[in-house]
């Protein structure tokens, strides 16, 4: 909450309602509507202060609404992006394993690492479970724990759409000890050709009151197979959230496929510079 007429900020609240700052210290009375709220002047202060509002950040007035509205969004989130939970099982019986390894580096200043991301994930049929990984931004004082899982809801020859769900943990010395939920759609397309396309992007959902919502373009880009272990293209990455504006991070792309996996190498501009990527990605049948 936040109380106009002695500007403080949520934490200066002491009890259920009162204002704790001492020029104040003020008691609410219940929400006249989901965004305001009166206060009565107490302990001698002004009739004025009767009149004035205390503005509530969030959109439930108690903490227990608060989290009941987000589980209930969550929940139908859930519902909508995993139709195939109430379908049938494959009748495919092997495993595909799948593991991934990311990283990128700065091209100004001292070169240092930008992040550093490890994954796996099994499915079996058109289910994914599990999906973990592991995140950082080049050091061990901010980093980010993720599971989930999901299914392919559309797999034909043109389209293969992936969903996936995931919960995230923030940890180490520097981090928020956010825990925030993703809803992750994948979505590749073969336009013929020997052009592909593929989209990844994904809301974060906060689920503690450390976290902010977030909005991120993970990938979203176009190659041409200009020769059959090679592939080239454009793409775009994009982000925006509730401490942010909307940031632009397009990048050129240049993908080679072996034995060994598929070896995925990013020129991207960023804010401040530009950065380069490696995106490895290795499918091996059984765990």
């Amino acid at each position: 909450m936040f109380c106009v007429p002695c500007r403080k900020q949520e934490g200066r609240f002491s009890g259920r309602n009162r204002c704790a700052h001492k020029t104040c210290n003020r008691r609410t009375i219940r929400p006249v509507n989901a965004l305001s709220v009166h206060c009565a002047g107490v302990f001698g202060a002004p009739e004025s202060c009767a009149a004035s509002i205390i503005e509530e950040v969030s959109l439930a007035g108690t903490p227990s609404e608060i989290f009941s509205l987000r589980y209930r969004i969550l929940f139908l989130l859930a519902c909508v992006c995993l139709p195939a939970l109430g379908a049938e099982l494959d009748g495919n019986p092997h495993f595909e394993s799948t593991y991934v390894f990311r990283t990128g580096e700065q091209l100004q200043g001292s070169h240092k690492l930008s992040y550093r991301l490890t994954e796996y994930s099994l499915q079996h049929g058109r289910w994914v479970l599990p999906d973990v990984g592991y995140y950082d931004v080049g050091e061990l004082k901010d980093r980010i724990f993720f599971a989930g899982g999901g299914a392919e809801v559309i797999h034909n020859n043109r389209l293969v759409w992936t969903q996936i769900l995931y919960v995230a943990e923030e940890a180490g010395s520097a981090a928020h000890h956010e825990r925030t939920f993703w809803v992750w759609p994948v979505l590749d397309a073969n336009l013929g050709n020997h052009v592909t396309a593929e989209v990844a992007l994904y809301p974060t959902v906060p689920l503690n009151r450390a976290a902010r919502w977030s909005f991120d373009v993970d990938r979203a880009k176009v190659e041409y197979r200009v020769a059959p272990h090679l592939k080239v293209g454009p793409g775009y990455n994009a982000c925006v959230g509730a401490d942010s504006s909307w940031t632009n991070k397009p990048f050129a792309t240049a993908t080679i496929s072996n034995r060994e996996g598929d070896w995925e190498f990013w020129l991207q501009r960023v804010p401040g510079g530009a950065q380069v990527q490696l995106r490895f990605s290795l499918t091996r049948q059984g765990f």
